[in-house]
């Protein structure tokens, strides 16, 4: 795979994993939420693994300064603006209701909103309603740290063999977080970052030793058919929680939604075409999408109130609606889709022309 192709390729490999995040969301309690379930945000982990660069590991405080602008300050940007919107989004009814707590959602006053605005700063134990998909910037934050400190230990230890080393240690680290209620030793969020770090090696792993591997259509359908199965029996799985029916089938499922996504973005990559250019745009603006689908999931959620006399309360959702979900997911998926992705170019132009502007 060359430069090029190799670039492409992974700008449609994110396009299809947001989309997938986006249909698994919208088709909540559905088996299509079950099947992108699996595969969706491991290949986001995956993708950042194989562009991981040992050599950042002569240059710790450049790595973090990096992964702090990409992940920490988008968390912090999202995250305030959200809480000072929270009164908002409660007078409009959009999260007046918390439908898993069963229970109103109260407004914030000034303590409230310092509160949690140091809880978005310490990009810890933060959550407003309609940016719960960003629980991935953190997770990622830190499965990238754990990923770079075993990096730095096995480069240090043994210089002549550190894939080997790397390798034994994350493995330990999977084992350990998916086993993690059997073992019980540490505080729950330490298993997490645990595992997020052996997704990212598989990125890395798959970077070393791609030549080697063929990406098939014929094993992408059998990968597919596997996935297809597995939510069928409704076999769960949720990075985010923690979740997983099957430790030993969460890795093989995972390894096969991978890739089954290679396969399809490496075939895209060799097309050309408005569609093949409208994923790339996608791919480009994956955290808009990531940040403000839920949002954009209100305005369908509107329109099924206006459609079907739903009461007021039913606005508060989230993410959608779940009753008449049959076909409506398809509809959600677009809006949490077209929606942040309209804004994402719009961002785009604008800072382009300002920059025009300043250069003048």
């Amino acid at each position: 795979m060359n430069i090029k192709q190799e670039n492409h390729t992974f700008t449609l490999i994110k396009a299809l994993g947001i989309i997938s995040i986006v249909i698994g969301h919208a088709a909540i309690y559905t088996r299509i939420s079950t099947f992108t379930m699996i595969y969706s945000v491991p290949v986001f982990l995956f993708v950042s693994g194989y562009f991981f660069k040992d050599s950042d590991i002569e240059q710790p405080f450049y790595f973090i300064k990096k992964k702090i602008i990409r992940l920490y300050f988008p968390w912090l940007f999202y995250g305030i603006l959200f809480v000072l919107l929270h009164n908002f989004f409660v007078s409009i009814d959009f999260i007046s209701y918390n439908y898993k707590l069963k229970e109103s959602v109260d407004y914030y006053n000034l303590s409230d909103i310092l509160s949690k605005i140091s809880e978005v700063i310490v990009f810890y134990k933060w959550k407003e309603v309609l940016l719960g998909p960003l629980w991935f910037l953190f997770g990622l934050f830190t499965g990238l740290m754990v990923y770079y400190a075993v990096t730095f230990f096995s480069f240090r230890v043994n210089h002549k063999k550190p894939e080997l080393i790397r390798s034994l240690i994350i493995i330990i680290l999977i084992f350990v977080a998916l086993y993690k209620d059997k073992i019980g030793v540490l505080p729950g969020i330490i298993y997490r970052p645990m595992l997020i770090a052996g997704l990212i090696w598989f990125g890395g792993i798959y970077k070393k030793y791609e030549t080697k591997i063929p990406l098939k259509m014929s094993f992408a359908a059998i990968c597919f058919s596997a996935l297809a199965i597995a939510a069928y029996l409704n076999f769960y799985i949720n990075v985010g929680a923690m979740l997983f029916d099957n430790e030993f089938l969460f890795i093989l499922l995972t390894i096969a939604g991978i890739y089954m996504l290679l396969a399809f973005s490496s075939k895209l990559a060799q097309m050309k075409g408005w569609l093949i250019s409208f994923l790339k745009k996608i791919g480009n603006n994956t955290l808009t999408i990531m940040s403000l689908h839920y949002l954009s999931f209100k305005l369908i959620s509107l329109i099924q109130m206006y459609i079907y006399d739903y009461p007021i309360n039913y606005l508060s959702s989230s993410p959608v609606i779940p009753f008449k979900n049959d076909y409506w997911w398809i509809i959600y998926t677009i809006a949490g889709i077209l929606i942040p992705l309209g804004i994402g170019v719009l961002y785009d132009i604008m800072k382009k022309q300002l920059m025009c502007r300043g250069e003048q």
